[in-house]
């Protein structure tokens, strides 16, 4: 028994040992598989960019873009909600919004305004905007986190 608990408790130490903390002021070139594109010749190098650390993750059970907050992709949220999912909608919105800056008539209408995990009125609005433009929803667009969207905030439309 207790040769059992040794080895739990250091395949724990070695599991937060290889932990990296996430924070908001990690730079984007830390991200693991960050996925980035040159600018085109008529951007402009010093471009947009998110406000959080967001990676694509590979695994058994998940394929998709990140930004730590959640792993939801069924779960569905609305005007109002608040929490750590939000603030996921809010980072990937704020990944697909600093990834299409310039040169896209639509850009700013995606912009996801304060990462603080509320799904107020920008919020929203950034959501609709982005079930048209990006996911193809057109007049579908209602501006609700369900299955379909999620899957096109994490990369999968």
């Amino acid at each position: 028994m207790t040769s059992r608990v040794t080895l739990a408790v250091g395949a724990a130490l070695a599991c937060s040992a290889l932990a990296v903390p996430v924070s908001a002021s990690a730079s984007v070139s830390s991200a693991p598989a960050q996925v980035s594109r040159p600018p085109a010749a008529s951007q402009s190098a010093a471009s947009v960019e998110p406000r959080c650390l967001v990676w694509f993750k590979e695994g058994v059970d998940y394929n998709g873009y990140t930004a730590g907050y959640s792993w939801a992709w069924n779960v569905t949220l609305r005007y109002g909600a608040t929490g750590d999912r939000v603030r996921e909608i809010q980072c990937l919105l704020d990944y697909w919004w600093a990834k299409e800056e310039n040169g896209n008539p639509w850009h700013d209408l995606t912009n996801p305004g304060a990462l603080d995990g509320n799904f107020g009125p920008t919020t929203l609005t950034a959501v609709k905007n982005f079930q048209r433009h990006y996911c193809g929803f057109g007049s579908g667009s209602d501006g609700v986190v369900g299955p379909p969207t999620w899957r096109c905030l994490r990369g999968q439309r």
